[in-house]
């Protein structure tokens, strides 16, 4: 299995001179599992303000669900991966201004500013008031500061951007003495914590509902949990530092025990919300399946059926390959969700549990 494995965490952060923010940079030590020998090599793997690449960090954990993002001894969970990277932080390493070099143009890997991004960095340095450096820049290379123009760092490779930070940042250099004044502050708030319910479609997949929402097919249940680490758990954690690893545990256990779907659960289909040809056709094909429609031609932009008929067709796993958008899961009134089991309440109640 091809999987990345992660051998060391690094945190390291300075103050922006303009604000006084605590801008942070995240290194990762790791090697590539089908890749050999394995020599793990330090990488940098985001810049940006704490939220920031949290987001980043909280994306990582999600992998390692699925077991793509691994340690030394093989799987790892989330919440163990998200612990080490909090310890990280607890103490940083304080970041030393260093001058790094852009240049516009090129198409390998390694060039700062390549070809297929140079229209969209000097849009970036306008709205940003660089016109100087974009100006520059159109003239050759030019050197920056990483602690003068952070703006324009964040702006070119931060955590959102297509640019990746490990090409102006190489390995540890930089690194100085740990500093806990640069540490993150520890968020204290109370959080409502969203209800969540879940049904299983079949042995892998599963349907949830969060926050009383409509039902949605958040794929196998290794793919849940990871939407689950980033959507729900992530902002959360912003908010309330530490209470993610519960959550995250918590939910897990209720995608596991999750009760089959209903029957009588309305399934209403509309194929052509998709813009995928193959989701498209596999959506006129089980109503073909169902034999609700002799032909492909024939089907509806909308149809409806029940979870029960697509059971005992046996065809949940053509139905499990549909884009969200294409199904609309409908329980029947007599169902009772707060009766079934494996549910996560909302509200004081789960707040107290929780701290």
């Amino acid at each position: 299995m091809g999987a990345t494995v992660v051998t060391g965490k690094t945190v390291a952060a300075f103050r922006n001179p303009k604000n006084g923010e605590v801008i942070y940079i995240l290194f990762e030590q790791s090697y590539e599992k089908n890749c050999y020998p394995h020599t793990p090599s330090w990488g940098c793997r985001a810049i940006g303000t704490f939220e920031q690449v949290l987001k980043r960090v909280f994306a990582s954990a999600a992998a390692c669900e699925s077991g793509s993002l691994q340690i030394r001894s093989g799987d790892t969970k989330p919440e163990t991966y998200l612990k080490s990277w909090r310890l990280s932080f607890n103490e940083p390493f304080h970041m030393e201004d260093q001058e790094i070099e852009l240049k516009l143009g090129g198409t390998s890997m390694y060039d700062t500013i390549p070809e297929s991004q140079v229209e969209t960095a000097m849009a970036m340095l306008e709205r940003i008031g660089r016109q100087d450096v974009a100006e520059a820049l159109k003239a050759g290379p030019v050197k920056v500061s990483l602690h003068r123009d952070v703006d324009l760092i964040l702006g070119l490779y931060g955590v959102d951007t297509k640019l990746p930070v490990w090409k102006i940042i190489d390995d540890l250099h930089g690194l100085g003495y740990a500093d806990e004044s640069l540490a993150p502050k520890v968020g204290k708030r109370d959080i409502a914590i969203p209800s969540v319910v879940a049904y299983a479609v079949d042995n892998e997949n599963v349907v949830v509902s969060l926050g009383n929402g409509p039902l949605k097919h958040m794929g196998w249940r290794y793919s849940a949990v990871g939407q689950y680490i980033v959507d729900v758990a992530y902002p959360i954690e912003l908010q309330s530092s530490f209470s993610c690893y519960k959550l995250i545990q918590e939910f897990r256990d209720l995608c596991i025990a999750a009760p089959e779907l209903p029957d009588n659960t309305v399934i209403t289909v509309s194929p052509a919300k998709s813009v995928y040809s193959y989701q498209q056709e596999n959506a006129k094909k089980l109503a073909v399946q169902l034999r609700l429609y002799a032909s492909v031609d024939a089907v509806p932009e909308t149809y409806e059926t029940t979870f029960g008929a697509v059971r005992d067709a046996d065809e949940r796993y053509l139905l499990s390959t549909l884009k969200e958008g294409q199904v609309v899961w409908t329980l029947a009134p007599s169902v009772d969700v707060g009766a079934l089991n494996g549910i996560i309440a909302s509200g004081s109640l789960h707040q107290q549990i929780l701290f």
